[in-house]
């Protein structure tokens, strides 16, 4: 093994360089000068290897006293790189210094997944309350138009004045039978195909004529919208878009990404995504029952609306099943409050048969949007 051979030394005081001679020893590294003088005797134990061009070892001293060696000869090289503790047992330290990365990469990954399922949501439920409703109905009205660009294709409902005065009765009755509960009610009719309904911040609400076409009764149309209404009512579209909004928040941190429209991008994401909790479900439906129990239509309306969707479900379509899907438990939830609240008072059709009629009509011809 060769232990003498040539190198550049910077002394740390210039950046001349200087040919020298090195002659690695049992304990040290003897630094010589061209006439044979020491410049610099380095101790084994004190060499660090530091970063250098491909086929070129660098080292200095610990601690750094800004000189450093630079050795070309491949045989001295490997020397140094065997006689010094610290270069001998780099590849050990350098492992060990990956496996800590790993695994606190891991903590910190996991850390931010219990924190985006356990920790947003139970932020939300705090920072909700606080919001004041003009902010529900700023960002609602924004979600909503976002929606019915992506659903409508631009395109708008151009409903007859008969059509146009049977959907506001249906939603007038709604009303009067909420004793108030109702607040900032903006619904619109969007010309999609598919069968569904999505609850907004603000009280903004938007059904789909694919679900008129599968309704057989006002009461189904009804019961549909007062379970959104429910959802207004108990601002679970809020709590969701600001879990939604969070996650988002926490990865832009995480990333270093952050994009302008995250919030009304993430209440889109929120509203259209599978499902709102179950206990939120429960709620609107339980406001739903009542609302409807009030105004005197069939509050098993929506079970059936959805029994009849479920019969006739292609697989993977996009329906009031993926955002409010039946359950068994949900189904047996509504007939116990039916029990508890009685047989409705005064039962009554919620539409004519000439204003369902129309109502079914409503979205029969469509127009370009503003």
């Amino acid at each position: 093994m060769t232990r003498q051979g040539d190198a550049t030394y910077y002394d740390g005081h210039t950046a001349k360089p200087h040919k020298v001679r090195v002659d690695v020893q049992s304990e040290f590294v003897l630094v010589l000068g061209p006439d044979g003088d020491t410049l610099a005797a380095w101790p084994l134990a004190d060499i660090r290897m530091i970063d250098a061009p491909v086929g070129l070892l660098r080292v200095r001293l610990e601690p750094d006293d800004g000189a450093r060696l630079d050795v070309a000869e491949a045989m001295l090289a490997q020397t140094l790189m065997t006689s010094c503790p610290s270069i001998k047992n780099r590849g050990a330290i350098e492992r060990a210094d990956k496996v800590k990365i790993v695994g606190w990469s891991a903590a910190a990954c996991i850390s931010l997944v219990l924190l985006a399922i356990y920790g947003v949501p139970a932020i939300a439920r705090g920072i909700v309350p606080a919001i004041p409703m003009v902010v529900d109905r700023q960002i609602g009205a924004s979600v909503k138009s976002n929606i019915a660009a992506q659903l409508s294709r631009g395109r708008v409902c151009a409903p007859s004045a008969a059509a146009d005065t049977a959907f506001k009765t249906l939603l007038d009755r709604l009303r009067a039978a909420s004793n108030g509960r109702i607040v900032g009610d903006v619904t619109t009719i969007l010309p999609s195909p598919v069968p569904n309904a999505f609850a907004m911040p603000g009280g903004h609400v938007v059904l789909l004529r694919g679900l008129i076409d599968k309704a057989e009764t006002a009461d189904e149309v009804a019961a549909v919208l007062a379970h959104e209404y429910g959802h207004v009512a108990h601002r679970h579209s809020m709590h969701k878009l600001v879990s939604e909004a969070g996650l988002y928040f926490l990865l832009g941190v995480v990333l270093g990404d952050f994009t302008g429209g995250t919030l009304i991008i993430a209440g889109s994401r929120a509203v259209l995504s599978a499902g709102y909790s179950r206990d939120a479900e429960r709620e609107a439906d339980a406001f739903a029952v009542e609302l409807m129990h009030r105004a005197g239509g069939d509050p098993m309306a929506l079970s059936t609306l959805l029994e009849r969707i479920t019969a006739g479900r292609s697989p993977g379509a996009l329906s009031i099943l993926s955002t409010h899907p039946l359950s068994e438990e949900r189904t047996a939830d509504v007939r116990a409050q039916l029990d508890a609240l009685g047989p409705v008072d005064s039962p009554r059709a919620l539409l004519t048969d000439a204003e369902w009629r129309e109502l079914k009509r409503y979205c029969a011809e469509t127009s370009p949007g503003s």
